[in-house]
């Protein structure tokens, strides 16, 4: 029978901290210690199937956890961004969108050594609030999509000033 290949992807992001902003918790930022636990068991899963998977980093988890990121990295994942505060992008001024992206890409980067080799976003749409036109930094260009071997199911969108 033939070997199949199944592309993975994950959200890196802590739940109970995008819930807790969401609900006005005042502490809302803080790390949530089952985090890394979980995690490492996601990881150790993956290590035993012989699996590697694409982790999508959002920049608040990531500063939150940096020790995961970096863990993630030397375990040869692929990283790529997810924004940094996980708002959606149709609600971000350019300003607000280029800080978010930008920030996410700098602090990956300083915590794996590599550039994230693409970005997804919050709500997998990128469409602004001012009929679909990408606002934003000049300089990236970024991919995300279920299955970036297909161009059918993989967005590309060039960041413009």
């Amino acid at each position: 029978m033939a070997r199949r290949t199944l592309l993975l992807s994950f959200d890196l992001e802590d739940c109970d901290q995008i819930l807790a902003r969401r609900l006005g918790n005042p502490d809302w930022d803080r790390p949530w210690e089952g985090f890394e636990r979980q995690l490492g068991h996601a990881l150790d899963l993956l290590d035993s199937l012989g699996a590697k998977a694409t982790f999508f980093v959002l920049g608040m988890t990531a500063r939150n956890h940096p020790d995961s990121v970096r863990e993630l990295a030397s375990r040869g994942h692929d990283i790529a961004a997810h924004g940094f505060d996980h708002r959606p992008v149709f609600t971000q001024s350019p300003e607000e969108f280029r800080r978010d992206v930008e920030g996410s890409l700098e602090l990956i980067h300083s915590l794996t050594g590599s550039r994230p080799i693409g970005y997804r976003p919050q709500s997998r749409r990128a469409r602004s609030h001012q009929g679909g036109r990408r606002r934003g930094p000049s300089r990236s260009s970024l991919t995300w999509g279920s299955d970036t071997t297909r161009a059918s199911t993989t967005r590309r969108v060039t960041l413009t000033g």
